[in-house]
């Protein structure tokens, strides 16, 4: 989407983005998972693996999916230390940023909540699992979407390849005197 950046003042700045981001902890985290993953289920590791990196390519392609859906703009896909992430260039509205962050654990949660009344009671536990999964791989989301909704809705969203900043136009700053330019 275009918008006139002149007609735009920065409000509010967070990150670094998902490119900047240190990978160290999360590189610490994957050995730590792998490693009890392989201890408590030597016989099934590689599925399990397996699975997770499906998660992670299904979770990004919800986010393209809807981005594509909701402006009829193709998303850019990349993969940094962390793993593969989707990412615009420009800006959105920060309702369009704020249902493409949330869509990816919506769609889970909602699959999930469904499959909860199909399959049998004994795999609840699984389910259970898939669950707490699906709200840790989509932590930084859920943070995101939270971000958002401090803004108005006329606020606009983009990064600048470091961090990622939340804009309101010019003409509202006397409106939202809460928000000060930064």
């Amino acid at each position: 989407m275009y918008f006139d950046r002149k007609k735009y003042v920065p409000i509010f700045r967070f990150g670094p983005n998902v490119k900047n981001i240190n990978p160290i902890p999360y590189f610490l985290t994957y050995i730590f998972v792998f490693i009890f993953i392989v201890y408590k289920f030597p016989n099934d590791f590689i599925a399990i693996i397996l699975s997770g990196i499906v998660y992670l390519l299904v979770h990004e392609s919800i986010h393209w999916l809807v981005h594509w859906f909701l402006t009829g703009e193709k998303a850019k896909v990349g993969v940094c230390p962390i793993g593969p992430y989707v990412y615009t260039e420009g800006y959105d509205t920060r309702n369009i940023a704020f249902i493409r962050a949330l869509a990816p654990c919506s769609f889970f949660f909602i699959t999930i909540l469904l499959s909860a009344f199909v399959l049998p009671a004994t795999i609840y536990v699984g389910l259970f699992g898939l669950f707490v999964c699906n709200l840790a791989g989509s932590f930084n989301d859920i943070q995101f979407g939270y971000f958002l909704l401090k803004y108005p809705k006329e606020a606009i969203v983009g990064d600048d390849g470091e961090m990622n900043y939340v804009q309101l136009p010019r003409s509202l700053l006397k409106k939202y005197k809460q928000f000060r330019p930064i």
